[in-house]
């Protein structure tokens, strides 16, 4: 009776030494990461300590249906499409003992381009120093805004300040174009969002003139009327007018708006007494010269 014993308890310690050393399973999630993205086929890749089956599921809050990925390995990698936006999403990794893992991520799918509704300036407007390069465009998620200009041999690109997300909104800006003076340039816009979709705007050409007009100004007095010579040097005169700054109610009121040859000659007429005249000359970029005359009839 007492061999008996003393061979049972060897066998059961024997047993319980030669036992393999079971350890917690681990399960590592080396993709996806928490992030923000633009397609929804996602590669899922997984890796546990121990020989395992591989699951995920599309909703860890719901119901727990979970979708097998891989069987009886240490490493899984499949391709999963998820829905569009926030999807809260969970990984299994259960080894030969019945030992799990799980994960969780929050994944945020956008698939969703930016959408551009109006740029300007115009096609073939002219702009100066001081114009505004705009975009009115919506996105969500904005990551930012690019401005391409410039000429084929003369390229150049600008990123957009404190442009905000949201629906309908406008973001502006100007440029240094002193190295374009005289040229035709080309522009465009190309929205960024923080997913990586991306949209470019069309390309419009502008008219670049960012010097102002030189004016010499002639005049003589006969009686009431007073007669004006401009002589103008500007490529792109648009018109010259002059305002009545001793008028009841001054109002501003055109002298010219063609130049023949460089000049143009312009009569008026005025009451008795002191007239202080500033005479405006501006070219359609809207460089200006502005002159004071005091003429006293």
């Amino acid at each position: 009776m007492k061999n008996s014993v003393n061979l049972f308890l060897s066998l059961m310690l024997l047993a319980i030494f030669t036992m393999p050393l079971i350890s917690a399973i681990t399960l590592t999630v080396n993709s996806p990461k928490e992030d923000l993205v633009n397609n929804r086929s996602v590669l899922i890749d997984l890796s546990s300590s121990e020989t395992a089956n591989f699951y995920y599921i599309r909703d860890i809050s719901g119901p727990q249906n979970w979708i097998l990925l891989c069987k009886e390995s240490k490493s899984c990698m499949a391709t999963v499409t998820l829905s569009g936006g926030l999807n809260k999403i969970g990984f299994k990794a259960v080894d030969m003992f019945g030992n799990s893992k799980i994960e969780k991520r929050s994944l945020n799918i956008d698939v969703s381009k930016p959408v551009i509704s109006k740029i300007s300036p115009n096609n073939n407007a002219f702009v100066n120093g001081d114009t505004k390069f705009n975009i009115a465009y919506s996105e969500e998620s904005l990551d930012k805004i690019v401005l391409n200009y410039g000429t084929f041999l003369n390229s150049k690109t600008a990123v957009l300040d404190n442009c905000k997300s949201g629906k309908n909104q406008v973001c502006s800006k100007s440029l240094d174009l002193k190295d374009f003076d005289g040229q035709k340039i080309t522009f465009s816009f190309t929205i960024l969002d923080k997913a990586g979709n991306f949209i470019s705007s069309r390309s419009n050409n502008v008219n670049v003139d960012v010097t102002s007009p030189k004016v010499k100004i002639d005049y003589t007095v006969n009686k009431k009327k007073v007669a004006f010579i401009f002589e103008v040097t500007e490529n792109n005169f648009d018109k010259i007018k002059y305002l009545d700054s001793n008028e009841a109610k001054p109002v501003l009121r055109n002298l010219c708006s063609n130049l023949n040859v460089g000049r143009c000659y312009s009569n008026i007429a005025l009451s008795y007494g002191k007239h202080k005249l500033t005479i405006t000359t501006t070219d359609k970029a809207g460089n200006s010269d502005i002159q004071v005359k005091e003429i006293t009839i």
